[in-house]
């Protein structure tokens, strides 16, 4: 549950307006609803993420999406 209301568009596909209008194009035409959104839009959600190094495991990568207030660090 959350306390903030989300659309809900089932079998919509959202892409953001910075895409190749050929890659829509290529995911309509296999089916999908595509619906263009504008780039950077705050509504397309928000990632972070680690990524551990299956190596070792002591070699770490991160990202931030830039639509929300995290943070990548590392040290």
């Amino acid at each position: 549950d959350s306390a903030v209301p989300h659309s809900y568009k089932p079998g919509r596909l959202q892409l953001e307006r910075a895409l190749d209008k050929k890659t829509g194009t290529g995911l309509a035409s296999l089916g999908h609803d595509i619906e263009w959104i504008q780039t950077y839009d705050a509504g397309a959600g928000g990632v972070c993420a680690i990524q551990v190094d299956s190596g070792d495991g002591r070699k770490l990568s991160a990202g931030a999406d830039m639509r929300r207030e995290g943070y990548a660090i590392g040290r």
